[in-house]
């Protein structure tokens, strides 16, 4: 149980009095509290004080007397009371003292309740954001929240719980790394952050009714511990599969389709004019169809020729449908946040609930909405309800009255109304140019001519898929650029990223379009300068034949920092993820900071604006995003045995980029390092020893390379030796650099062997990086961590050790390693011979 005061003063501290003694609680951080009745108090008070608990409170109360809390540790004698708290969530059964009789629990994920805390983008953050009740509206809507959480903290990994049967709605959404049922298991593991998305919504609503001002997406973000300011819209992204089977569904039919969505869950809510309004729909839009939609066939529904009855079906078929509709008409239910979260124009029909606030982050949403003359509340009264029929028989809650006058006194007219003026303007408009013989101007003309609410604008020679319309559909932003398949959106010379997009493939918001005032070369600097928003999106086939298409700069105006600390194989994995991540921040200046000595190799790449030493971060304190992976892998306890998995791999899911298992580094070795390395070498075949690593209990035993050496024939190889410090060597002839070249030296002189044997250190790395055949000796770490994507590393790792791989000593039994960090005692290094080395030299020699 923790507590904070609430107050703007960072070093403000309140003093609490509770049954004759004073407690303190700083603003600035969260505060133990192990008195479950002190902590009942003090919720009640949630203008002065946050509150966090991940259990129930009011089923511990009925046990306190028979429980001990300490920090995040619970104790009790009892058996029978142990037995309960085994089944409470976020509370682990920990040991059992028989000695004492005690059984002791401990609280998971304690002091992570929120992002607030964070300061900056940290390295691996494993969040859980849960919701364990529906309903589907804000299941869809908590979606705002967690796209701001990977804004915020995109190399965060992101597990979503909620009940089951709203998990399909969710597939596919690019911010949710995980996505699990909410159950007892997911509250066992263990997290940085848990977030709870269920209770503060309606909280909120139900205490500042009828003035309720925040809307639920708004709210839900703050429940994550970040500013509500430009909250995304909630979205659903339907896959390729499923709209062309949503278009399937509808072949034969009109193109003008409408979807009535008939019942809401809550009676306060129902709309009982719905077939009145299908007739006049049918009589105003003869050639149109319409499809009724609801959980199930109600019982007063009646067939039609021109109506399709959409009764029982999935989620995701009904999504799917929905993006289909030109207009969607449905009363405050989950169905029409799915139109909204599709961005499809829909007409809400809205009773008790404020409209204007509800809808607020939908932007193609329709309110129709009346207050009566005889409304006692003179607005939307929310959950207070004064008017209406009483409860439903059976069913208990406030939202079941039926027939509110704000309900019946919505009439088919003013809905009409509404329906006619949404559907005079045509939601997308697509305007065609030439590259050729349109000049911006004319392209500006078309513009102003047109009545869509959005302006997609195509080259005559591009073609776009339905899957990259829907996501434009559903992007934030006043304009939206796609990432165009031939050039990216990204021009290249110079060795570096121009800040230009093609104007094939803009997605503009009408209303955008005229406060830019016209459309010419300057016209996204221009939209940006006047404070409207560009998005970018991944491109989902746009397709074009021509090479040449038009463009138009952009301000590369944002700044994103990418800090990484540790070894040399570390930093050079991580250059490996740097096109992709230019691609999705192509209007970002990337700025990499590393350990000193690591600098050279990154200054030469296209994708970096400038390279800078990691003890100078403290020094440059704004930027727009940073993606923090100081110690973010070394963590390979039970707890966080995602690390485990290839470092490559692990470092894509850290940056919030996709890899695709093919990789090649970008690093090029000058003619002038070259030649330097070559002045040093003889003219035989060259086979490097890297001799050391940064962890002792790598290391191959040095005897062991000298014993090697000895077999090597040095009429037909020369040996070179590397290490970063000085190494007394007994073994056969060799060129010894070690402790003398520097890391681009490395490189070149790495770059010219025929053969390299090292451990699992930085020379392997450098050996993939300049492609050169690599025996690799693996002990506490298995190779496929390391090397799986290393098309000439040639691992090798000894049999028949049983506590190998312990991952760097950290899973498994400790007994197994308690020699092991001495020199030379790693037995699953030493057990690897000299003469398997030499084995595995003539095997690959003999492929050669």
């Amino acid at each position: 149980m923790l507590v904070r005061y609430r107050s703007k003063d960072c070093d403000a501290v309140k003093v609490y009095a509770f049954k004759g003694k004073k407690y303190k609680f700083p603003a600035d951080e969260w505060t133990p509290v192990n008195n479950l009745f002190l902590f009942e108090d003090l919720r009640q008070y949630s203008d002065v004080f946050d509150t966090v608990a991940f259990f129930d409170i009011r089923l511990l109360k009925r046990m306190a007397k028979d429980i001990i809390i300490k920090g995040d540790l619970i104790s009790t004698s009892r058996k029978s009371v142990a037995e309960k708290l085994k089944k409470f969530n976020f509370i682990r059964y920990q040991a059992e003292r028989p000695e004492q009789g005690t059984y002791i629990f401990k609280v998971i994920n304690y002091g992570g309740s929120d992002l607030s805390n964070y300061r900056g983008v940290k390295g691996g953050l494993n969040i859980l954001a849960y919701r364990n009740l529906g309903g589907l509206g804000d299941i869809i809507m908590t979606t705002s929240a967690l796209e701001k959480v990977k804004e915020k903290y995109p190399n965060s990994r992101v597990t979503y719980a909620c009940p089951k049967e709203f998990l399909e709605l969710l597939r596919n959404n690019p911010t949710i790394d995980r996505l699990t049922p909410w159950n007892r298991e997911v509250t066992q593991e263990n997290y940085d952050v848990v977030i709870n998305l269920t209770h503060d919504c309606i909280d909120y609503e139900m205490k500042h009714q009828p003035l309720v001002e925040r809307n639920r997406p708004e709210v839900f973000v703050s429940s994550c511990g970040l500013l509500d300011d430009d909250v995304p819209s909630p979205k659903i992204y339907l896959s390729k599969e499923e709209i062309v089977w949503a278009e399937n569904f509808f072949k034969g039919h009109s193109h003008l389709v409408i979807g009535l969505v008939l019942k809401s869950n809550a009676e306060v809510r129902q709309w009982p004019y719905f077939e009145e309004l299908r007739n006049r729909l049918l009589k105003q839009y003869p050639k149109a169809s319409i499809i009724e939609i609801s959980y199930s066939e109600p019982s007063d529904w009646k067939k039609h020729r021109k109506v399709i009855p959409i009764f029982g079906f999935k989620l995701r078929e009904v999504a799917a449908l929905i993006n289909q509709c030109d207009l969607i008409v449905s009363p405050d239910t989950g169905v029409a946040h799915i139109a909204g979260a599709l961005g499809k124009p829909a007409v809400w029909l809205f009773t008790h609930i404020d409209g204007k606030v509800r809808t607020k982050n939908y932007r193609n949403s329709h309110v129709c909405q009346v207050t009566p003359d005889t409304c006692m509340k003179g607005r939307p009264c929310w959950y207070e309800i004064p008017c209406g029929k009483g409860n439903v028989k059976g069913r208990k809650s406030f939202e079941n009255k039926r027939n509110p006058a704000c309900a019946t006194e919505l009439t088919v007219n003013m809905v009409m109304e509404t329906c006619k003026e949404v559907l005079s303007v045509p939601q997308v408009e697509t305007i065609v140019f030439s590259n050729k013989r349109d000049s911006l101007g004319d392209i500006d003309k078309q513009i102003r001519r047109s009545t869509g609410r959005q302006i997609l604008l195509l080259g005559d020679k591009q073609t776009i898929s339905t899957v990259t319309l829907h996501r434009f559909m559903i992007a934030d932003g006043d304009i939206v650029a796609c990432k165009n398949d031939v050039r990216y959106h990204l021009v290249y010379s110079d060795g570096k990223y121009s800040p230009e997009v093609s104007m094939g493939g803009l997605f503009i918001h009408k209303e955008a379009y005229l406060k830019v005032g016209k459309f010419g070369l300057d016209f996204l600097i221009k939209a940006q300068n006047k404070g409207l928003t560009i998005n970018y999106i991944d491109n989902h086939e746009i397709k074009t034949s021509e090479k040449n298409t038009k463009t138009l700069p952009i301000e590369e105006n944002k700044t994103l920092f990418f800090v990484r600390n540790g070894g040399l194989g570390d930093v050079l994995m991580t250059t490996l993820v740097l096109p992709k991540l230019k691609q999705k921040y192509f209007n970002y200046r990337i700025y990499y900071f590393c350990d000193s000595v690591w600098m050279d190799i990154l200054k030469d790449s296209p994708y970096l604006e400038e390279v800078f030493n990691l003890r100078s971060l403290s020094k440059y304190p704004q930027y727009d995003g940073c993606i923090d992976l100081i110690e973010s892998v070394e963590n390979y306890s039970q707890e966080m045995g995602i690390n485990r998995k290839p470092r490559i791999d692990r470092f894509f899911e850290l940056c919030g980029v996709e890899g695709n298992g093919h990789y090649k580094f970008d690093y090029a070795v000058t003619k002038g390092e070259r030649r330097t390395a070559h002045s040093h070498l003889a003219d035989k075949k060259i086979l490097g020893l890297g001799l050391s690593a940064i962890a002792p209990y790598r290391n191959w035993p040095l005897s062991y390379y000298e014993k090697l050496s000895k077999m090597v024939d040095l009429d037909e190889w020369q040996i070179v030796l590397f290490s970063d410090s000085k190494i007394v060597w007994s073994g056969a002839r060799a060129k010894n650099l070690t402790g003398k070249t520097k890391v681009r030296d490395l490189f070149a002189s790495v770059s010219l062997c025929d053969l390299v044997v090292c451990g699992d250190t930085g020379i392997s790395h450098i050996c993939a990086a300049v492609d050169v055949p690599n025996i690799i000796i693996y002990g506490t770490i298995p190779s496929k961590a390391r090397c799986s994507y290393y098309s000439n590393a040639f691992p090798i790792t000894a049999k028949n050790i049983k506590c190998a791989p312990c991952w760097d000593m950290q899973v498994g039994n400790k007994e197994n390693w308690k020699d092991c960090r001495k020199p030379l005692r790693a037995k699953c290094v030493t057990e690897i011979k000299p003469e398997q080395v030499f084995e595995k030299m003539n095997l690959i020699k003999g492929k050669e």
